[in-house]
């Protein structure tokens, strides 16, 4: 996940690290290393045949699950999945318990 030289991505979504294809290839912990090296990204683990939308400070999962990665605000969990239709505040990221 953080191999020399893939640190940094297209800047779509500043503030954030992203993987795919989360749950087919049982990668859901893959990013809770990254977050709890980088505690001020928000994780966002993308599973095939989803996508985000991101407009203003809302984020919404479409087509399958979004996994979201905040160890601040999800506690020992560190992560909750939005399914299709669901949205995500940015606001609320590392707001401990949510807005």
């Amino acid at each position: 996940m953080m191999s020399p030289g893939r640190e940094r991505g297209f800047g779509l979504l500043p503030g954030s690290a992203i993987d795919q294809h989360v749950n087919t290839r049982n990668r859901q912990h893959d990013l809770l290393k990254v977050i709890q090296k980088h505690p001020e990204l928000l994780g966002v683990g993308i599973n095939e045949g989803a996508w985000i939308e991101v407009h203003g400070d809302s984020l919404t999962a479409f087509g399958g699950q979004v996994a979201i990665y905040d160890a601040l605000r999800y506690g020992r969990k560190s992560y909750v999945f939005l399914s299709s239709g669901e949205k995500f505040d940015l606001r609320c990221v590392h707001v401990k318990g949510g807005c």
